[in-house]
């Protein structure tokens, strides 16, 4: 008799399961994005969203959390029940290793499920009226001037591309200041609070148009970037031709992915995963990312944990070899670029 009830207790147990995943979502999803609006992460999400959306037939929140380069929003949506209720949006490298090696948080990509949303270049703008015009003024001026940066947050990617150039140009001291976004990264220029910025030209496509900065130069492609401005075709350079010694920097472009919990249960964050992938197949998606000059990726599964991984390894050891690093890569056994492998030992994860 015990043994029959145990074995009842389980079915219902499955059966309640089953009959949570095909009724989510049941009520309103939240996703918490680490940075402010505006941004290139909120700019990249929200158009996602609004076509899952339309998949669950119910609306999803967006809250923006900024605070310590989103580590602050992650530890929120950890804390939260894992019920696939609330998901957590940032940059890819951040999550990946950063906020791990800058002491931020505890977390990196391997508790999370990730869904790549939209990939696209940053730009190295200057205030409009800026003396700087070309590349070749920016070394000259790295070389004679003390610079002040606006970027996003230490350690994301479009730091990693200034700090880079800066160090190959061989230039005086550089002062970076956060923001908590590209945007307002690019409004601290504006304003004169920063020399200059690297940023997400998704974040601040706008302001370019409008003539309310200049952009130097685009890192994250091999070729260059064309962006319509007045009905005039305006070329930017990308960073291997406009200063071949920073060409490497070609190929790291930036991410903007929506996250879920892995401790969420697997049939669950399937759905989302469905939702997802439906999402960016919308033309509405497409006609965004055409608008801001990205390309819609859709990766998920193991191939986004393998690009997760890899992108751990390149900018981890980028941040130590840029001395941002509160710990070193090798104490967490991230593998160097050249010694990386997929999948890392012991890898059993179930999509």
């Amino acid at each position: 008799m015990i043994l029959v009830c145990f074995l009842a207790s389980l079915a219902f147990a499955g059966g309640q399961g089953e009959k949570g995943a095909d009724a989510f979502p049941s009520r309103t999803p939240t996703i918490v994005i680490g940075y402010g609006a505006g941004g290139g992460t909120d700019t990249a999400i929200r158009p996602i969203v609004a076509e899952m959306e339309k998949f669950f037939g119910r609306s999803i929140t967006v809250v923006n959390m900024p605070g310590a380069d989103s580590a602050v929003a992650a530890d929120y949506v950890l804390n939260q029940k894992a019920d696939g209720y609330t998901w957590f949006g940032t940059g890819n490298s951040a999550l990946a290793v950063m906020l791990k090696l800058r002491g931020l948080s505890n977390t990196d990509w391997r508790e999370w499920e990730t869904l790549m949303t939209v990939i696209g270049p940053s730009l190295l703008v200057v205030r409009k009226d800026s003396p700087i015009r070309t590349m070749d003024d920016v070394i000259e001026y790295f070389q004679r001037e003390d610079v002040v940066a606006g970027v996003t947050g230490l350690g994301s990617e479009p730091h990693l591309f200034i700090d880079e150039v800066h160090s190959l140009s061989g230039g005086r001291s550089i002062t970076y200041t956060p923001y908590g976004g590209c945007h307002p990264a690019a409004v601290a220029v504006i304003r004169r609070e920063a020399d200059i910025a690297p940023v997400a030209m998704s974040a601040v496509l706008d302001f370019v148009r409008a003539g309310e900065v200049h952009p130097i130069v685009a890192f994250g492609t091999t070729e260059p970037v064309e962006i319509e401005i007045d009905g005039k075709t305006v070329s930017i350079p990308n960073i291997g031709a406009a200063y071949p010694p920073a060409a490497h920097l070609e190929n790291i472009q930036e991410s903007w992915p929506i996250y879920v919990p892995r401790s969420v249960p697997v049939e669950i964050r399937r759905k989302i995963r469905e939702a997802f992938e439906w999402a960016v197949q919308q033309p509405s998606v497409q006609e965004f990312a055409d608008s801001r000059g990205l390309l819609v990726s859709g990766v998920t599964g193991e191939e986004a944990d393998r690009i997760m991984s890899f992108v751990e390894s390149n900018v981890g050891w980028a941040l130590e070899a840029a001395g941002i690093a509160e710990h070193s890569p090798a104490s967490f056994d991230i593998p160097k670029p050249e010694d990386w492998v997929w999948p890392p030992a012991g890898w059993n994860v179930e999509y």
